[in-house]
């Protein structure tokens, strides 16, 4: 989903952004919390109320979502931007019991190279996410 689908999807909306500082973030940057946070802005000067942008370590780690769910105070949302993983993205729904809309494709399993960069494994051979996509945020 690229940027323009996002606010449009968004109008007239309460968003909480959230995101993974981690896998999220190592993946060429679309996630983490200054990624994130340029999204809010972007998106609030198109007219998109963002109630807050939050970040944890993990989505994918249960217990890290509630936590941060418990601890947050924010503006009740309509809906969660999740920019993390599909797994990440269901946990964060199901916690927070909202509307959870994910831009993001998880092409699979991976790993960060040595190098910095993102390296999707297959059952065949692993695959640098270079070769796969050449964008590194379409949202910012």
């Amino acid at each position: 989903m690229d940027y323009s689908e996002l606010s449009t999807l968004f109008k007239k909306k309460k968003v909480l952004i959230w995101t993974c500082n981690t896998c999220a973030r190592l993946c060429n940057r679309l996630g983490g919390l200054e990624s994130c946070e340029k999204l809010a802005k972007r998106l609030f000067q198109d007219g998109v109320e963002v109630v807050d942008t939050v970040a944890v370590s993990a989505s994918c780690i249960e217990s890290n979502v509630i936590g941060k769910r418990n601890i947050i105070k924010y503006n009740e949302p309509d809906v969660v931007l999740s920019i993390t993983c599909s797994i990440g993205s269901k946990i964060v729904e199901k916690i927070f019991n909202k509307k959870t809309t994910n831009p993001i494709t998880t092409y699979g399993w991976g790993y960060i190279a040595d190098n910095g960069e993102p390296v999707l494994v297959t059952l065949e051979k692993d695959i640098p996410i270079s070769q796969i996509t050449e964008r590194s945020s379409p949202f910012v």
